[in-house]
């Protein structure tokens, strides 16, 4: 297992969007020479959705800013353990449509295609990351079929992750529900 998130938040609705307010775990695998665990990194997040309707096409746009608290690894007898934590900070831009495939009025049921970027900056002392602003992008382009309030979708996502010590860009198969 490489990584484990959880992410609760508490949202308030209104009229075309959201704003929540959250804490995420995130248990990702560090290693050390011959050592690996899942140490926790914990966040905590705020973030603004807004929905726009663009003739039968709706686009989302969320703002989300995170508080990052990066667990330092250190081998301590067999085991890796935290030795003390590294804040960060991070900004991510996130755009969303939703093309129907079929006519309707409102789109409430039917098949649709998906595209969504998700941008992702550093911003504060960059030093507990990557020293760069840029911290990875995630383009995704996906089919689905909405049933009434829930979405089935499959798509392809693309993740361009700028690291500490070079690029990785990881082409993956994304099934959600929503």
């Amino acid at each position: 297992m490489q990584t484990i998130l959880l992410r609760p938040g508490l949202n308030y609705h209104f009229k075309n969007g959201m704003l929540t307010a959250g804490y995420a775990a995130i248990l990702n695998r560090r290693s050390v020479g011959e050592y690996s665990e899942l140490l926790t990194e914990h966040r905590i997040w705020q973030q603004a959705l807004l929905n726009t309707p663009v003739k039968n096409i709706v686009v989302a746009h969320r703002l989300r800013f995170e508080q990052r608290y990066i667990p330092r690894p250190m081998v301590r007898g067999n085991d890796l353990e935290p030795d003390g934590y590294a804040t960060a900070y991070r900004l991510r831009y996130f755009i969303r449509g939703i093309v129907p495939l079929v006519r309707q009025p409102r789109f409430t049921k039917g098949p649709f295609a998906a595209l969504q970027n998700e941008v992702f900056g550093n911003t504060g002392d960059k030093s507990a990351v990557n020293g760069k602003f840029f911290d990875q992008n995630r383009l995704y382009v996906a089919l689905g079929y909405r049933l009434s309030k829930i979405d089935l979708e499959m798509g392809y996502m693309n993740q361009y992750i700028e690291g500490r010590s070079g690029f990785t860009n990881n082409h993956l198969l994304q099934i959600a529900v929503y």
